[in-house]
């Protein structure tokens, strides 16, 4: 490197926040839920508004899964034999919205960490919240 070339500089608090988002992405919504909800009040500023961002992300993501399994449950416990599961399909249906939902969310999140610019409503739950 010449003495021209500057270093990139990374902020570990803006890694972290990216490692979070990509949690969310590969599936770790528990781990990320729960770091989300710690470090939301112990920061400031950009890092704050996408702890927030994360923390409804998942917190959402866990409350629609719950919800998901208590219809299925009491779908099949109420099923007759030889009939259609009507909300079964309906589970199938809805189980790749959230999904969807939580993916984008992740990915606009993301894009807007790396640019270290915050979330301005961070409370919102819009899938491409302003």
């Amino acid at each position: 490197m010449s003495a021209t070339e500057t270093s990139i500089e990374v902020d570990d608090k803006g890694v972290e926040v990216a490692r979070n988002y990509a949690y969310i992405l590969f599936g770790f919504i528990f781990i990320t839920h729960f770091v989300a909800r710690k470090k939301r009040n112990e920061t400031t500023g950009v890092d704050q508004s996408h702890y927030e961002f994360q923390y409804r992300t998942t917190l959402f993501a866990w409350r629609s899964t719950i919800a998901f399994f208590i219809v299925f449950v009491t779908d099949i416990a109420r099923s007759v034999p030889g009939e259609p599961l009507i909300i079964f399909s309906a589970f199938l249906y809805l189980t790749g919205i959230v999904p969807f939902w939580v993916a984008v969310r992740s990915i606009h999140g993301l894009y807007l960490c790396g640019a270290r610019r915050p979330i301005k409503k961070p409370k919102s739950l819009w899938i491409w919240p302003e």
